[in-house]
């Protein structure tokens, strides 16, 4: 005796064509794709030249004419070679030794001196150097402009130093500090700007740079 209870439908055509095709799945939507329209470039590849070690070579003189061609220019090398003017090699030993002796002040120890003593001997070497560079171009007349404007840009002297030796009342200053208000009490200058006759002390130094007097009259 069977037990199992027979489907009503099972004779049914329309169920059997349901069962042979596969039924949908309405849970997932299907979109049809996106279509983007995207910003065309300015320029197109094909018009971009291209250049690559094939095709042009650095070498040979046909590359460099196709680089002229296309507009194209090659940087400058710059190079730390100093093209020294005609003369140097005539003060060059002087200021040589002038640059040693002030690498040997700034290493000198400074063991039971003030702080400003320490900066004398710096002070009076640059003097040195720029007094140095000015009588030869100006007074003895012994070097070209275009060298005595090389040793300035390159540091060889003190050009703002140098132009106040130019102007009158200043032939002998000792360092542009001497003379600048704000570095003094009462907004005056340094007490070795006094002349020789109006001091009453006669033997004085600078606190900036240990002169003993650079007035023009003296």
């Amino acid at each position: 005796m069977c037990l199992v209870k027979e489907n009503p439908y099972y004779g049914n055509k329309q169920f059997k064509q349901r069962q042979k095709t596969p039924q949908k799945n309405h849970s997932v939507t299907s979109y049809p794709p996106l279509s983007l329209d995207l910003p065309k470039p300015l320029f197109s590849p094909a018009k971009q030249p291209i250049l690559s070690p094939l095709t042009v070579s650095s070498r040979s003189p046909s590359g460099r004419k196709s680089l002229s061609r296309q507009g194209i220019s090659m940087p400058k090398v710059k190079t730390n070679r100093v093209k020294y003017p005609e003369g140097w090699e005539l003060i060059e030993p002087t200021l040589r030794e002038l640059q040693a002796k002030m690498r040997e002040a700034e290493n000198d120890p400074h063991d039971g001196k003030r702080k400003c003593e320490a900066l004398w001997p710096i002070f009076k070497i640059a003097h040195q150097k720029s007094r140095y560079i000015y009588d030869l171009y100006y007074r003895r007349k012994e070097i070209s402009k275009e060298l005595y404007e090389f040793c300035l840009d390159q540091g060889y002297a003190d050009k703002n130093l140098i132009a106040k030796w130019k102007k009158p009342g200043y032939e002998r200053l000792c360092c542009l500090r001497c003379i600048q208000p704000r570095d003094h009490n009462f907004a005056t200058t340094c007490v070795c700007r006094v002349p020789k006759h109006l001091r009453e002390e006669k033997v004085i130094e600078c606190v900036h740079c240990g002169c003993r007097g650079c007035a023009s009259g003296d």
